[in-house]
């Protein structure tokens, strides 16, 4: 079997010196007859010859070459070099070819470019493989060709192709794609490739909704065109046009009520759109909880992977909790909430706040309601949703009520949404002075317009009171207050944590130590730590245990 790089280097070096390309095709022809190359027929003669030149170049490890010398080469005036750039651009398109610019690359002569061969090109070639490059652009999903098509866009932000390349391939992609219920779906909503009235031009229209789809999976519902077109080019006639119907209220996506203004935007005195249910499902059929779901999982926590733990809590904020857990049994909260929402105007959702000192229990509380009722725990971590950038806090705040709705709909009975030591975010909202209070007000008032129309379960903890926002304080339905247990109380946790302590020991370690069942799991570890290396604790060395939790400052009873 002749090697592939054989073939290219005889077709290269039969047609040097040609003086035409017409001349160059019947020496090809010529040679095809005798060789049977069998190339593949996605390569017109002239673009295969080219290719041919460019690959024995890239073989010798010679120097890109410029206009110069592939007339040189092919013994062309400029002129006719210049007429087969059109095959180099397709050959380009196609991924075979990349192209370069010599020098002040605002001077764009045509003396200055140069294309080569890609370097994945040249090798899969020594290796006797001609590659198919738009074959990448084969997307088996909708999840698969959502992730393609912003690949190729990101090509274009970075620079490294221009808007009409993009184009060209986002044509490509759709073309490849048919059979993709993605592409079925784009192509029944925008049939046409040139603009109208009403639907723009389709590989444009393409290319946003492939960024908002990408968006959508990441927890990003808002939808602002104007940043989106922005990111292109602001002067492109087929994005004015899109933008312009939007503004319009004229687009087939509002038209069909696929697309809808937010009536809570993130960002104020901004036209901002969402894709409603109806268009999500068009588009993503049975793909779209996948889509959607693509990064909330980590968030959600099964019941059955919360380990069970038994809890003690004095009388009346037993009898507190105790309803609680009631109130969001398995089935009775959905149960309810139907009966709450007629009731109070579609208001069904329920809002907890649990206060109190640090290590009394709330946490652990949240986690024990959830799996006792066997609902999934959302849990929400502050620190992950703070960002440097303007704007960029807001979003990810918003991000936290579009994902747990995402997940209320996913899963068959309503999850807990979970905000954990939400000191900050709860209090009193300041007098704004610097862009940071600005951030933290307008995150406050996302919160705030979220609980007033929430349908879900949500439970916070703080620390921290009495510096509660009075809006806040309005909007939680239930606030338990979390004390340090009384004596009899911390007497069942000590023996729960420590089962093979003497009863008179937990009696006598409960009334000499108010301390918080935190504390008292911290004592357990430290003398489970000695015994591991050797070293008993006998009552005393656990009485010093105790008094080091409580930094000395708690008074020892019944001991010398």
């Amino acid at each position: 079997m002749q090697e592939l790089i054989d073939k290219m280097l005889k077709i290269s070096e039969g047609v040097k010196g040609s003086g035409s390309m017409e001349e160059a095709r019947k020496r090809f022809s010529k040679m095809n007859r005798e060789n049977k190359f069998n190339f593949p027929k996605r390569f017109k003669v002239e673009e295969l010859i080219l290719f041919s030149f460019f690959a024995q170049l890239g073989m010798k490890d010679e120097s890109d070459p410029f206009l110069k010398e592939i007339s040189e080469h092919f013994g062309m005036e400029r002129s006719k070099v210049i007429a087969l750039m059109p095959h180099m651009e397709n050959l380009r398109r196609h991924g075979y070819l990349e192209k370069a610019i010599l020098g002040n690359d605002t001077i764009q002569s045509l003396a200055n470019y140069f294309y080569f061969i890609p370097t994945e090109i040249m090798t899969n070639i020594s290796m006797n493989i001609l590659p198919d490059p738009i074959q990448n652009l084969k997307a088996d999903t909708i999840k698969h060709l959502i992730f393609t098509s912003n690949k190729i866009i990101q090509e274009k932000l970075m620079g490294n192709i221009n808007l009409h390349d993009l184009i060209f391939r986002m044509e490509l992609l759709l073309e490849i794609n048919a059979e993709n219920e993605l592409v079925k779906g784009f192509k029944k909503m925008f049939p046409v490739k040139t603009g109208s009235k009403k639907y723009g031009i389709q590989s444009h229209e393409f290319i946003l909704l492939a960024i908002i789809f990408e968006r959508i999976s990441n927890g990003e519902p808002e939808i602002i065109f104007d940043d989106l077109i922005e990111k292109f080019d602001d002067f492109n006639p087929a994005f004015l046009e899109i933008l312009q119907h939007f503004d319009c209220g004229t687009h087939i996506l509002l038209e069909k009520k696929f697309l809808q203004e937010m009536k809570r935007p993130i960002r104020k005195r901004v036209k901002s759109y969402e894709f409603t249910e109806e268009g999500l499902n068009f588009f993503l059929g049975t793909e779209m909880d996948l889509i959607i779901d693509n990064s909330q999982s980590s968030a959600l926590i099964a019941p059955e992977e919360l380990q069970a733990k038994a809890l003690f809590f004095d009388g009346e904020q037993s009898s507190k909790l105790n309803t609680l857990s009631k109130l969001l049994a398995e089935g009775k909260f959905e149960e309810n909430k139907t009966k709450v929402a007629e009731h109070f105007k579609g208001k069904g959702g329920i809002s907890i706040l649990l206060h109190g000192a640090p290590g009394t229990g709330k946490t652990e509380f949240v986690n024990q309601l959830a799996k006792q009722s066997n609902r999934p725990l959302f849990k929400v971590d502050l620190a992950n949703n703070k960002s440097m950038w303007y704007g960029e806090s807001e979003r990810l705040t918003k991000k936290i009520f579009v994902r747990y709705k995402q997940a209320c709909k996913k899963n068959g009975i309503t999850p807990i949404l979970f905000i954990n030591e939400a000191d900050g975010l709860f209090s009193r909202r300041l007098q704004v002075e610097h862009s940071i209070d600005q951030t933290s007000n307008t995150i406050q008032n996302i919160m705030l317009e979220e609980m007033e129309q929430f349908e879900g379960i949500l439970v916070a903890t703080t620390n921290l009171m009495m510096n509660l926002d009075s809006a806040f304080d309005r909007r939680f339905l239930m606030k338990i207050k979390f004390e340090l247990p009384g004596t009899e109380v911390r007497e069942q946790v000590w023996k729960s944590i420590l089962p093979t302590l003497p009863e008179s020991q937990a009696s006598l370690l409960a009334e000499s130590y108010k301390i918080s069942p935190a504390q008292i799991e911290n004592v357990a570890r430290k003398m489970m730590l000695r015994e591991l290396v050797g070293e008993s604790t006998n009552e005393v060395e656990m009485f010093k245990l105790c008094e080091e939790e409580t930094g000395g400052e708690v008074k020892r009873m019944g001991f010398c």
